[in-house]
């Protein structure tokens, strides 16, 4: 049975990456990781362009996990093309 558990399998260099991107002082970085531990915070995180073009832009081997990696693009196509459902990322 495939179970959409896409988000339930992040890693802590995930966590790293969208802290690293998203941050722009240390107070921020502090602040970032308590609203990462709230779920719905998280996800709303999670559909920030900049992780896209963090991830798009990169150069070199990128930290993150596979399912990170995917789940933040697919996310991104799927919410252009008009469907919001996140659970639907999850199966992607």
């Amino acid at each position: 049975m495939i179970r959409a558990n896409c988000r339930a399998r992040f890693t802590a260099a995930d966590f790293d990456f969208i802290v690293r991107t998203l941050a722009r002082s240390q107070t921020d970085q502090v602040s970032l990781v308590d609203l990462l531990s709230d779920v719905e915070t998280r996800d709303s995180i999670l559909d920030h362009p900049r992780l896209v073009d963090a991830i798009l832009n990169h150069c070199g081997h990128l930290r993150i996990s596979s399912q990170f990696y995917f789940y933040v693009l697919a996310r991104h196509v799927l919410q252009q093309g008009g469907i919001g459902d996140r659970k639907l990322c999850d199966y992607v």
